[in-house]
């Protein structure tokens, strides 16, 4: 199968659309997130993926997904974001500030976690020194 690739201006956040889908548009190409409009038989729907490094200033991935978002116009639209942060809700024993920005972002834009707090990790390190 053959992919589009639509990425972030800084290439660290990126959306794969097969090219059999030929109703997908860029809606916003930011530093840290990238928004691509899918035309579907149903409604439309905006697929946005953002990334902020460990290191970054998390809130300024938030604002660029809250410019999107504001711009959809209550549209359809799904978020997936790596943003470095933890909280129990999305299967961390603890909160560090980067899980407490992010509940707050949740909160206030009456978002929705998909995430289930018992899933397995998606990246781990191997610690084991031998």
């Amino acid at each position: 199968m053959s992919w589009n690739i639509f990425t972030s201006t800084s290439n660290k956040a990126a959306i794969f659309i097969p090219q059999t889908i030929h109703k997908a548009i860029t809606v916003a190409k930011l530093e840290n997130t990238i928004a691509v409009k899918l035309h579907t038989d149903n409604k439309p729907i905006t697929l946005i993926s953002a990334y902020s490094s460990p290191i970054a200033d998390i809130n300024e991935t938030l604002q660029e997904i809250q410019d999107i978002i504001r711009m959809l116009l209550n549209g359809n639209f799904l978020v997936g974001a790596d943003l470095k942060g933890q909280n129990p809700l999305w299967g961390y024993h603890h909160t560090n500030t980067r899980g407490v920005a992010i509940m707050d972002f949740l909160l206030a834009n009456n978002l929705f976690i998909n995430n289930s707090s018992d899933a397995p990790p998606t990246f781990t390190r191997n610690t084991d020194v031998g």
